[in-house]
């Protein structure tokens, strides 16, 4: 069997396998993950070419971690470069330290230092599947999870380096790491280069063909040459792909690359995971199902408290915390990779490679569901009691200290979330004189807006401390610009609770969390992408000369009832008939006027455009101003311009009066 014919079967049982997980709820990546396991050697064993899966499958994570970096700002990245470090640092020291800790009794301490490499990396291509799908890459948590993810990219290179060393063979990796070091530093210099240089001049060069198959090559080949840069110098192909997406994304036409890119990336990166899902061998499973999905279970939990402990630590909420830590819960796919090292290097035996390898993707079938249903699961944690009390516990301890003097104000703002919503509040509220605070839960954001004199707070806003903390019970308006939904809904709960005649505004994405909104207290609920149609519908009216009144009648019609008429297929018409006949039959035509004609040097009345033809002067254009609805009075000059309206065979037949006459 060829490889297209074996592609052919397993698309065809991913179809089937994936369509049944979607009617069940169940994350696509799942589906995938079956489907290699059914069509892998130890069930079916459809293919008979796993490198060739293999290599298809490498390109569909290339493409998945550029499509991150095209969503990604390099701005972006700088700002959470603190966390890549400190909390990716820390997170996998921890994770290497509770690991090893654990199995060193009854193994080599090289060994388990071994094992704690392979557990303390997560998998990118299934968290940022799974975030994109949901929007929660521009979430606080969503930032956390890339910062750290990041860092395990990057430290996993490391990590192959000294797998040799502990396998007890001698190399010459200290040499190898000075060389390591080298070459990076030439690429930061590289990636400078071509953000400032290469890239846009070689895209705008594309764009000027206005070729869609040229721009979508030229996107491709800047993907893979800068993915192999990376993997000649020793980094990873997926590293290497990201920066190539996050050069891109600082130029004009990232928008254009994503969109071309998707289609391709949607079909390789499900290769990628039913590449994974052919790894496993059932039997092996079958005969240690307790270990394995003991030994699953355990690393989920350990990984769960080792990442929430360090975001913690970071200065993050609980709630973020946990979302964090449920994010990275799972071994990842480059483990398979280092297990695949130490395997080769007799580090591992090959019982002890098929149960990290089982245990592995255990992690990832169970923690895709975690990560699918994180923000329930952390509702229904944060109302127990002992939740609560840590939650009070972390504001208490990670509270920033310098915050604004008087936070004693009464009937004033509350605005939550510091994003460009926040902001634009915010700013909104200080031209107006409004009495404001911010509440927000990234504290390196708190301590960069302190000093610029913000006045702004640290903390989670559905902890009833921090809430108090604001002053909530003598403010008038409340509004959440934060754009997960879970946390809105927990913030307008609390806020409700504390103060039940505040104000509450609230911003969602969709309109299908706008009921939710309101039955837990919001006033107002102002989604996205239906106010956004609002807006261009408003404008669109106007340009159709519908009068401003109806307009306003209508969309406030449209935004009563929670945007009900946008969302049923029944509706009424409000136009009025003779009104759409007015608009179709007028037409508006400019003149100049021009020097010894008719009109120059007479006066409105005087040519009698509305008497003698049925014509009315809309406005008229002179000396670079205008003069809008002028009186009869007003003398014509040379080089004025005019704008009439009327019937078309009316507008048109007083040509001759402004123009002059041969």
């Amino acid at each position: 069997m060829n490889i297209l014919q074996e592609l052919i079967i397993i698309f065809t049982l991913a179809v089937i396998v994936v369509y049944i997980c979607n009617r069940l709820n169940i994350p696509s990546i799942i589906g995938f993950l079956i489907t290699g396991v059914f069509a892998g050697a130890g069930f079916f064993g459809i293919t008979s070419s796993p490198h060739d899966v293999n290599i298809l499958s490498e390109v569909g994570i290339i493409l998945l971690l550029f499509t991150i970096g095209l969503e990604f700002s390099l701005k972006n990245l700088m700002q959470i470069g603190k966390t890549v470090l400190l909390g990716g640092a820390f997170q996998v020291i921890a994770t290497i330290i509770i690991f090893a800790v654990i199995v060193i009794h009854s193994t080599t301490l090289n060994k388990a230092l071994f094992y704690g490499f392979i557990t303390a990396l997560s998998s990118t291509a299934i968290v940022m599947k799974i975030y994109q799908e949901k929007l929660q890459l521009d979430t606080p948590h969503g930032r956390v999870v890339l910062a750290i993810l990041i860092f395990q990219d990057i430290i996993v290179v490391p990590m192959m380096l000294i797998t040799p060393i502990l396998a007890g063979i001698e190399t010459n990796s200290g040499n190898s790491f000075l060389i390591f070091l080298g070459k990076s530093l030439g690429l930061i210099i590289f990636v400078i280069a071509m953000l400032k240089w290469i890239v846009p001049w070689l895209f705008y060069q594309l764009t000027k063909t206005r070729s869609k198959e040229i721009f979508i090559l030229g996107s491709v080949v800047t993907c893979f040459s800068v993915a192999g840069l990376t993997y000649y110098i020793g980094l990873s192909l997926e590293l290497g792909a990201f920066l190539a997406g996050l050069i891109i994304s600082e130029t004009e036409y990232s928008y254009e690359t994503m969109g071309n890119i998707i289609p391709f990336r949607d079909i390789f990166a499900s290769i990628f995971f039913i590449s994974i899902g052919m790894l496993v061998d059932i039997s092996f499973i079958l005969q240690n199902w307790v270990m394995v999905f003991a030994g699953g279970l355990t690393v989920i939990f350990l990984k769960f408290l080792a990442a929430t402990a360090v975001v913690i630590l970071l200065g993050f909420s609980l709630r973020t915390s946990c979302l964090v830590g449920f994010a990275l819960s799972q071994i990842g796919e480059f483990s398979f990779i280092l297990s695949r090292v130490g395997y080769d290097y007799k580090l591992l035996n090959i019982n002890e490679y098929q149960i990290i390898l089982a245990i592995s993707i255990v992690t990832m079938v169970i923690s895709s569901f975690i990560i699918n249903y994180s923000n329930s699961l952390i509702e229904n944690f944060m109302k127990k009691s002992f939740m609560i009390w840590i939650d009070k516990f972390t504001y208490s301890r990670n509270k920033i200290k310098k915050e604004p003097e008087d936070l004693k104000i009464t009937d004033h703002l509350i605005v939550i979330g510091f994003g460009i919503n926040g902001r634009n509040v915010s700013r909104s509220a200080r031209i107006a004189g409004i009495p404001y605070i911010v509440i927000e839960t990234n504290p390196e954001t708190v301590l960069k807006e302190q000093k610029k004199g913000e006045k702004i707070i640290y903390g989670d806003a559905a902890n009833d401390e921090v809430l108090r903390h604001a002053n909530i019970e003598n403010a008038r308006v409340l509004v959440t610009t934060i754009p997960d939904a879970p946390s809105s809904r927990r913030v307008i709960f609390t806020a409700r609770k504390l103060n039940p005649d505040i104000y509450i505004i609230a911003r969602t994405r969709f309109v299908k969390e706008v009921n939710d909104l309101f039955d837990l207290g919001a006033n107002e609920v102002i989604p996205e992408e239906f106010e956004t149609s609002v807006e261009i519908f408003s404008r669109l009216l106007r340009k159709f000369n519908i009068p401003e009144n109806d307009i306003k009648i209508l969309t406030q019609k449209i935004r009563s009832d929670g945007y009900q008429m946008l969302r049923s297929e029944n509706f009424e018409y409000i136009a009025r008939p003779e009104q759409k006949e007015m608009i179709k039959g007028m037409e508006m035509v400019t003149y100049r006027v021009e020097r010894g004609s008719t009109a120059d040097g007479k006066s409105i009345s005087d040519i009698a455009l509305r008497k003698n033809h049925g014509v009315t002067i809309l406005s008229l254009y002179r000396n670079g101003e205008f003069i809008y609805n002028p009186d009869g009075d007003v003398m014509l000059r040379g080089d004025d311009i005019i704008i009439l309206v009327g019937l078309p065979e009316r507008v048109y037949n007083v040509c001759d009066i402004f123009c002059k006459q041969s």
